[in-house]
């Protein structure tokens, strides 16, 4: 019995976090994603960049309002029935990578990094994302 609660529950978490084929948005949320994915990559290294490569995504989709599933894995349906799993918190990276820019800076352009930095990652941990906490946690 309590494997099948297990079950149901994973599967029930999935489902809300799924962007079906048929979803008009699909595109969108792959790109996005895919986005996200390469600036993990880059994130320490250059934040300048990272943040570059955030910029297009939050003008044209996030600040938008294009995207539902946000600060979350999504699963992006591929084929019936089959999804990918994708990491999909721009706010986190952003606020991460302003951090990590501010430490390069003086003055002025660092406390305003900083204090964006801040704002997104009370954006990122609002919207339930526990890994925001602990450099929120580091900035303050």
């Amino acid at each position: 019995m309590l494997n099948v609660l297990l079950i149901l529950l994973l599967y029930g978490g999935q489902a809300d976090d799924t962007v079906p084929r048929a979803d008009p948005n699909r595109t969108f949320y792959k790109d996005a994603a895919e986005t996200c994915r390469d600036v993990e990559r880059i994130l320490v290294a250059t934040p300048d960049a990272a943040l570059e490569k955030l910029a297009p995504l939050f003008a044209e989709s996030i600040d938008k309002g294009r995207f539902k599933l946000i600060e979350r894995r999504i699963f992006i349906e591929e084929k019936s029935q089959e999804s990918k799993p994708y990491d999909f918190y721009p706010y986190h990276l952003r606020g991460r990578a302003r951090l990590l820019a501010a430490r390069k800076r003086k003055d002025e352009e660092a406390r305003r990094l900083l204090i964006d930095a801040v704002t997104d990652l009370q954006s990122s941990t609002a919207r339930g994302a526990v890994q925001s906490k602990e450099p929120l946690a580091e900035d303050r």
